[in-house]
């Protein structure tokens, strides 16, 4: 059986230290499959997850994403949706772990940019989550990674 395994860490906002998404909440999913995982965050600056969801896949088609959306949640009023990104699937190589920031593109163009950290690991046989190597996307993103020639972004540390 396929499996998609998807370990979210945190979430950064590039452009303002200071700006607090209220409340995180990250829905996940992978159509066609129906399950729709919902993972909260601590609510700081700079908000921490570290759960794992995992989803079956009858099948790995290059053209299947993983869905990511962002939800500011709030007790007295409307939720509202942050931000929202497409992970392709064949971006990542089969039986690795890839540990990658993905941008969340915002909804309001007044938010900061936000990144979000991820480890994937899609397997094709009956591996463990995370029992695997490490690998790296079979893409080259087009965003700017995080690194540490920038005062404004965090070195990230390996996990």
């Amino acid at each position: 059986m396929n499996k998609v395994h998807i370990k979210v860490h945190k979430i950064n906002t590039i452009k303002n230290d200071n700006y607090k998404i209220n409340s995180p909440l990250l829905l996940i999913k992978i159509p066609p499959n129906p399950q729709i995982s919902q993972l909260k965050f601590t609510n700081d600056v700079e908000p921490f997850c570290g759960n794992t969801v995992s989803f079956s896949m009858a099948y790995l088609s290059d053209d299947l994403n993983i869905h990511l959306e962002l939800v500011e949640t709030f007790v007295l009023k409307s939720n509202r949706i942050f931000g929202k990104t497409q992970i392709p699937i064949k971006w990542f190589p089969k039986d690795k772990i890839v540990l990658e920031w993905f941008p969340i593109e915002s909804q309001d163009a007044d938010a900061p940019s936000v990144k979000i950290l991820l480890e994937i690991h899609i397997t094709t046989c009956d591996f463990p989550p995370f029992a695997a190597t490490k690998g790296s996307l079979n893409v080259i993103p087009l965003w700017t990674p995080f690194d540490e020639t920038s005062g404004t972004i965090p070195k990230v540390i390996p996990l």
